[in-house]
């Protein structure tokens, strides 16, 4: 028979095959780190996520794309959405696709296989559900602020006001549905699309916490002087 090669790059494996297996054919091995920071970026950037499903000829994602506990076959696609893991580096060379899924795999070296540049301005930046405020800000190029974000946690329950003009300056939310403080653990300052939370705790935000539900998490990435906040004035 004859010997059928493909290039090196994004290359699909269909139920049954690792990527491990998939690589065999283009002569370089699986890239289980590349392929992790496609995964990453499924949290980050959908519209960049879905592009290299797309010009690695795999799937459009019409269904859109879906994060959660998806083991370590993502970023896969089932042919109508797309996967990715909230777990960090969650992806192997070795799992089998199964079912209606076909893996996204890595074939060679970071160069072999792009990704698309995603840069986000640092400042305040939005986290999205299974996202964490380090993962949000690793397109802005800068780290997450921890102590910012707890600042600004503070201040929800001082003046609402305040807090609100931040979330609207960022382009997150208008707080339609006002302020609320209360156990809210870790992952505040957020908003659920309507209503914006704080937490009674000081210093309770963290960088690593993921948000879920319906949550955006608002995250500081950068010094101070990138995430701005309002003067406060009492009497």
């Amino acid at each position: 028979l004859p010997e059928t090669t493909t290039s090196p790059g994004w290359v699909g494996a269909s139920s049954g095959a690792s990527c491990s297996t998939a690589c065999v054919s283009t002569g370089v091995s699986c890239n289980e780190a590349r392929m992790n920071e496609l995964d990453d970026l499924g949290s980050v950037d959908s519209a960049a996520f879905v592009s290299v499903f797309e010009s690695a000829g795999i799937s459009s994602c019409p269904g859109g794309v879906l994060g959660g506990s998806n083991g370590d076959v993502t970023p896969a696609v089932d042919g109508v959405t797309c996967y990715y893991d909230d777990a960090a580096s969650s992806s192997t060379c070795e799992a089998l696709s199964f079912g209606s899924l076909t893996r996204l795999c890595c074939c060679g070296d970071d160069t072999d296989c792009p990704l698309p540049e995603t840069t986000t301005s640092p400042g305040w930046v939005g986290a999205s559900s299974g996202a964490s405020c380090s993962t949000a800000c690793v397109s802005t190029g800068v780290s997450c602020n921890e102590a910012r974000m707890n600042e600004l946690d503070d201040l929800g329950s001082v003046d609402s006001a305040a807090f609100v003009s931040v979330f609207e300056s960022a382009g997150i939310s208008s707080c339609p549905g006002g302020v609320l403080g209360g156990s809210n653990g870790d992952v505040t300052p957020a908003v659920d699309g309507v209503t914006c939370y704080y937490d009674d705790a000081a210093s309770s935000s963290t960088c690593e916490a993921l948000s879920f539900g319906s949550l955006t998490r608002l995250c500081c990435c950068g010094d101070d002087t990138d995430c701005p906040l309002p003067e406060t004035t009492t009497s």
